[in-house]
């Protein structure tokens, strides 16, 4: 993948503590101010973020540390009980909404420019400061590599991965849970637990060891996967009750039928997939409508460990869909390529075209007689510039147009 830098072309200060007596290898690694299309917090809001880096070897708590937009008040925002593995990234939101799932300060950063201090439990020790000038939508702001001197815009951002080379995130999703499952399916000693449903949507098997899950997105390493692999278009089963002692893959938590968070981290901390849900009942599953699609509906038969296919809804009883449908692609915002998926109930005549913002076509991905069934494809944007696109599913007696984001 291509990255494009723009060097900065204003003074910057990124100061630590004096004499080069930093008390620990932490650092503001990248931040962007105008967030409006690139990622979108726990909550599901497109906020200002920013990126601490452990560049030591040791897990750090930043529990009582500080962070501010403001060198005048150095204890603006206080860390809550958080840890970095080392090597590894932490999200911050600055939204001023602590209110709201995960990392979430009581400030906003500015567009215009301003300043970011980062401050020791004693609240007067610096670990960490820059101050920066104009910034622009959607490009970040960072290390040119992670705890460097050197700051760079990126327009291609990496919230919670390596600035030193773009690293997207698997392609694995939390494609299905059951908060309350008395009668579904056991796990392997027999008992009705709550359970997590993983799948691998690439062509190739994923090796999810040292990657994290959690229902606090405080605590984004609360659990860590062993040595375990998903295989191609795979799923894997994981059992929430707090029972690691037992055969199979069981977690250090529950889940809430009431209602929290579920957050699949990497191995440095770097954000996979999350989902924020409400009230569950009993013995009825929430998941995605297709697997690693949007949106997330209930399944009155859930499919633990099987593909998301919702009963009764959109699926005829021979378990292909009842209807057509052009679905969101994924990634969006993307680079270089992204996937589309489409539903076909019959056998039929298929065109499935990209355009540009003019009504250009950049690329024809379908075009030609498809059987029924719901279908996938990509599409690699490689030649095309950034910018805003459509894709466009035309069969017979249907014709449905979506936007997506190309970022580079």
């Amino acid at each position: 993948m291509i990255r494009t830098i723009v060097t900065a072309l204003f003074l910057v200060v990124a100061v630590a503590a004096v004499g080069n007596a930093q008390p620990y290898l932490l650092y503001i690694n990248e931040f962007m101010a105008d967030n409006d299309s690139v990622i979108v917090d726990p909550g599901g809001d497109y906020d200002d973020w920013l990126e601490i880096y452990n560049g030591g070897s040791q897990a750090l708590n930043l529990e009582g540390m500080y962070l501010t937009d403001d060198f005048g008040e150095p204890t603006q925002w206080e860390f809550p009980d958080v840890t970095i593995e080392p090597g590894g990234f932490l999200l911050v939101w600055c939204d001023e909404d602590q209110g709201d799932p995960g990392i979430h300060t009581n400030f906003k950063l500015s567009r215009d420019g301003e300043e970011i201090g980062f401050y020791d439990t004693d609240g007067s020790t610096i670990i960490d400061t820059i101050t920066f000038g104009s910034q622009q939508t959607d490009i970040s702001y960072g290390r040119e590599t992670d705890g460097s001197p050197a700051w760079i815009f990126f327009s291609e951002s990496t919230p919670g991965y390596s600035n030193g080379q773009q690293t997207d995130p698997p392609p694995l999703y939390l494609n299905e849970f059951m908060a309350s499952n008395e009668s579904i399916v056991t796990d392997p000693q027999g008992e009705y637990e709550d359970w997590i449903e993983i799948y691998n949507s690439a062509d190739s098997a994923i090796n999810l060891e040292g990657m994290h899950l959690t229902d606090d997105f405080g605590e984004p390493l609360q659990w860590t996967f062993p040595d375990v692999t998903i295989d191609p278009y795979g799923y894997l089963m994981v059992w929430c009750d707090n029972d690691e002692g037992d055969e199979g893959i069981h977690t250090n938590f529950k889940l809430s039928d009431d209602g929290e968070e579920i957050g699949f981290y990497g191995a440095a901390g770097g954000i996979i997939d999350t989902i924020t849900f409400g009230t569950q009942g009993t013995d009825v599953s929430y998941g995605r409508e297709h697997d690693g699609q949007f949106p997330w509906i209930f399944f009155e038969d859930p499919t633990p460990g099987g593909p998301n296919s919702p009963t009764g809804v959109d699926e005829n009883a021979d378990g292909l869909p009842s209807e057509f449908k052009l679905g969101d692609n994924y990634p969006n915002p993307f680079n270089a390529a992204t996937t589309i998926s489409f539903d076909l109930p019959y056998e039929c005549y298929v065109n499935l075209t990209v355009f540009n913002i003019l009504g250009q076509e950049i690329a024809v991905l379908e075009d030609g007689y498809h059987d029924a069934g719901f279908f996938k494809t990509t599409w690699n944007a490689d030649d095309s510039p950034s910018g805003v696109y459509f894709y466009r599913l035309k069969t017979d007696g249907f014709d449905d147009i979506r936007k997506m984001i190309l970022l580079k």
